[in-house]
């Protein structure tokens, strides 16, 4: 059984069947791959597995998605109550992540690279990390490399 999205699933809780979203980004490429409709989502563009998410649960709900830029790092020319509020969700946002990163390092956690996004069913995991682009460099590479051990040991003996 599949999920059901995200927005699809606020739409049926709450019974609001059109509704509109701002969703802002300070990565002017992100925002302008995000904005285009894409029917088919290919497998050399970098962070297709996110491209395909959004596509997936933009294609399953009613709402109005209205993507820009904002933005990023104003916090260091203004004061917080300055800011306009997706500058300072921006900042907010770029905080959180850089502690989940420092968290996961002092922790020493594994690598996160196999996690699935969600309604992701099937990942490629390559020497312990998740393909996210073209898989023909990678699996090349990781070939290489394993033929290149397989020969440097030989050697030794």
């Amino acid at each position: 059984m599949r999920s059901v999205p995200p927005c699809h699933s606020v739409s049926l809780y709450f019974g609001i069947f059109e509704w509109d979203a701002k969703v802002c980004c300070d990565n002017d490429g992100t925002i302008k791959v995000s904005r285009r409709r894409l029917v088919r989502i290919r497998s050399k563009m970098s962070c297709n597995d996110i491209l395909r998410n959004i596509r997936t649960s933009r294609k399953n709900t009613e709402t109005t998605i209205d993507y820009f830029h904002v933005e990023g790092h104003m916090d260091r020319y203004f004061a917080d109550k300055n800011l306009t509020l997706e500058q300072w969700l921006n900042k907010k946002c770029d905080l959180l992540a850089k502690r989940a990163v420092d968290k996961w390092i002092r922790l020493g956690l594994p690598h996160p690279g196999l996690q699935l996004l969600p309604r992701e069913d099937v990942a490629l995991i390559v020497d312990g990390l998740k393909v996210t682009g073209d898989i023909g460099d990678v699996v090349q590479f990781s070939k290489g490399k394993e033929e290149a051990r397989a020969y440097l040991v030989g050697k030794k003996q």
